[in-house]
């Protein structure tokens, strides 16, 4: 499946969701898959499902930082295509902080204690958008 946001693309490919980076990386997969057919006017960061996304962006960029990748700026705000861009941009990162070659002894237990936080942000979004709909 792809998911084409805006010019913008990210590849849903087979994850090992063995690992806590990989149950992280599949969460926000899920969650940028849930918005691809979604209306983004109503993503902005003034809506709940909005707020949602831009939490779900600064986690991902948290755990690329703690996997020892520059994760660049976190997004406070914006209409739905600029936070649509921002987790897309933010699930690319951290992407990218999974493939690269783990440092010794890894902070496996740091990214494990943000997935259950990822599920709980799946749950309110999905929520969201399926109170708006």
């Amino acid at each position: 499946m792809t998911a084409v946001i805006d010019h913008t693309e990210i590849q849903s490919r087979p994850t090992t969701v063995e690992s806590p980076t990989g149950m992280l990386l599949a969460t926000v997969h899920e969650a940028v898959s849930a918005c691809a057919e979604y209306d983004p006017d109503l993503l902005g960061f003034q809506s709940v499902a909005g707020r949602a996304l831009v939490s779900f962006a600064g986690l991902a960029r948290t755990a690329a930082a703690i996997l020892g990748t520059p994760s660049g700026t976190s997004l406070s705000d914006g209409p739905g295509v600029v936070v649509l861009r921002d987790v897309v941009a933010a699930a690319c990162v951290l992407e990218r902080a999974a493939t690269s070659p783990p440092a010794v002894g890894g902070p496996k237990a740091e990214v494990a204690a943000l997935v259950p936080v990822a599920k709980g942000l799946q749950a309110a979004l999905l929520e969201a958008m399926t109170n708006h709909a």
